[in-house]
């Protein structure tokens, strides 16, 4: 009777936070939209930012990447959670080709969504991923001849080229990973992170690392925030309905 009741609050408790989650989600949503002023370089000053989103975000050529990509995708995942919309897949991938990344890095569960198309940039690609959870990492069939080279450790990021590319979900991320990562970073690196509006907590860390000082160009489309490091560039933050 007393484990009973135990599960009974622990379940009305769980469901109390997941209701408030949802609630606190729908409101950021809300804000975001009327904050989010610009969509296709509308009411956009800087030439470098209005290019990005003509040729990169709003891009609606069809690359042979997605295919092999998109391919992989469905026999993969059916036994994996994967609730990333394909357009911000599609994202990601542009964003890779047009620094032409060479290595990238996948930090945390909801980075790994993105695999398959970044593993379609090109053969040279070297893609590290870094999870806690080594089981979670299995299911995305790291022997498909989709991937390049993936290796699954920390310490993969201390090699010596640079990281041209970095994704982090900051709902499993840690600090020194990211750190890590930004020690290894390019004046031409771009850096995505995920689950910007997961918590309270979230949204102050993505708002400080906005601030910066080496962060020149920030762009935030709700689902996952984007920032720039050349120096050429204005310190700049937009909020883009996508």
């Amino acid at each position: 009777m007393l484990l009973l009741l135990k599960n009974v609050v622990f379940s009305a408790f769980s469901m109390e936070m997941i209701h408030r989650y949802m609630i606190f989600r729908r409101m950021q949503r809300v804000c975001h939209f009327f904050a989010a002023r610009h969509r296709r370089g509308f009411g956009i000053h800087s030439p470098f930012v209005f290019q990005l989103l003509e040729n990169i975000f709003f891009e609606k050529y069809l690359y042979y990447g997605y295919q092999i990509a998109e391919k992989a995708d469905i026999h993969t995942f059916k036994t994996a959670k994967n609730t990333c919309s394909i357009k911000y897949k599609r994202l990601i991938f542009r964003l890779a080709n047009s620094v032409r990344a060479q290595k990238i890095v996948l930090a945390g569960a909801s980075s790994q969504d993105f695999l398959y198309h970044l593993a379609a940039l090109n053969a040279e690609t070297e893609i590290v991923v870094y999870s806690a959870n080594e089981e979670s990492f299995g299911v995305y069939g790291e022997t498909s001849p989709v991937f390049r080279r993936i290796t699954h450790s920390k310490e993969a990021i201390e090699m010596s080229s640079s990281v041209d590319m970095a994704v982090f979900d900051m709902a499993s991320c840690n600090a020194e990973l990211l750190e890590a990562c930004l020690c290894e970073a390019k004046d031409t690196s771009i850096f995505v992170f995920l689950n910007l509006y997961l918590t309270t907590q979230t949204v102050a860390l993505w708002q400080q690392f906005c601030a910066w000082r080496k962060v020149r160009l920030s762009i935030d489309i709700f689902q996952m925030g984007i920032v720039w490091f050349r120096p050429e560039l204005p310190e700049q933050n937009y909020k883009i309905a996508f």
